[in-house]
């Protein structure tokens, strides 16, 4: 599933899409929430609080599954276009914001990683570009937020920490291979697993490794078994 996030809902990705007539990739819609009681389109700013969503479906467990109710027609606030990305592995262009990655809602900010290289820094009501990161290949991990620092792995291989307000990068550590899994904070500390096969543990305001642990898979190209 596609997590939509900014008065929250999750759908399933296609039948979203096909619901908008939109072609699957290169957009990051907002969506109202229902209120069956009003006759006229309610404003952003008059709609009900989004909750404080940090990480990937929400919360360490991962058991937030969105809150409602929603229309019967979702209506698009606001959406953004992003880029592609040309593999120069496999010579195929990605678009879009990946089969992983979910947005990440921070008070009156949104956070999501995009195919196309970069990471994105929206304003949640009105869809403005505050900033946005470019990294070496594409973002398939969702973002974690924790502190006032975002987190989040690359295919570059990278595992990254950002300022939560520039988007500047704060420390990176390098792993064997593809970075795809989202990042989870919990009692402190962020865990993250790669495709080398490593689970890894890292004090998330210093990205000081405190541990890591071998599951299992290949290290180094092509990757992991699983």
């Amino acid at each position: 599933p596609l997590t939509l996030i900014g008065w929250v809902i999750i759908l399933d990705r296609r039948t979203f899409l096909k619901s908008l007539g939109l072609s699957a990739g290169c957009v990051v819609p907002v969506l109202r929430p229902d209120d069956a009681a009003a006759a006229a389109p309610l404003s952003p700013r008059q709609s009900s609080p989004v909750p404080h969503l940090p990480m990937f479906r929400g919360n360490p467990a991962h058991t937030f599954y969105g809150t409602g109710p929603v229309r019967d027609r979702p209506q698009v606030v606001w959406h953004a276009k992003m880029g592609s990305f040309l593999s120069p592995v496999t010579q195929k262009v990605w678009s879009g914001t990946g089969w992983t990655g979910t947005a990440v809602v921070v008070g009156d900010r949104v956070y999501i990683g995009s195919l196309d290289t970069y990471l994105y820094c929206y304003q949640r009501f009105t869809g403005k570009q505050i900033w946005r990161y470019k990294a070496g290949a594409m973002f398939k991990s969702s973002v974690a937020y924790y502190a006032g620092r975002l987190f989040v792995g690359n295919v570059d291989n990278k595992i990254r920490c950002l300022d939560a307000s520039t988007g500047k990068l704060l420390w990176q550590y390098v792993t064997p291979t593809d970075v795809d899994s989202s990042p989870c904070i919990a009692n402190g500390k962020m865990y993250i697993a790669s495709e080398a096969g490593w689970m890894h543990c890292f004090r998330p305001t210093t990205g000081q490794l405190v541990w890591r642990t071998w599951l299992g898979g290949q290290e180094g190209k092509p990757g992991s078994n699983g």
